[in-house]
């Protein structure tokens, strides 16, 4: 994704995020707050989302303010 991502949605139990233009990635990493991966992602602050072009992108959970699920 060469553009800023916008992620207006999060299932953290799918493990999904969606962005403003309604692409859908797969977060493969939950992140910390001491930057180790975890699997509680209630615990996360950071989510490393890969998008469907193959792309990375960490998404600060800890100031989301679009939907969660």
């Amino acid at each position: 994704m060469a553009e800023t991502v916008n992620v207006i949605a999060l299932n953290r139990g799918e493990r999904l995020a969606i962005t403003n233009a309604d692409i859908i990635g797969g977060i493969e990493v939950w992140l910390d707050d001491e930057g180790d991966e975890t699997d509680d992602a209630a615990a996360a602050v950071v989510a490393i989302v890969r998008w469907p072009d193959g792309s990375w992108s960490p998404v600060d959970v800890r100031d989301f303010d679009g939907g969660e699920h």
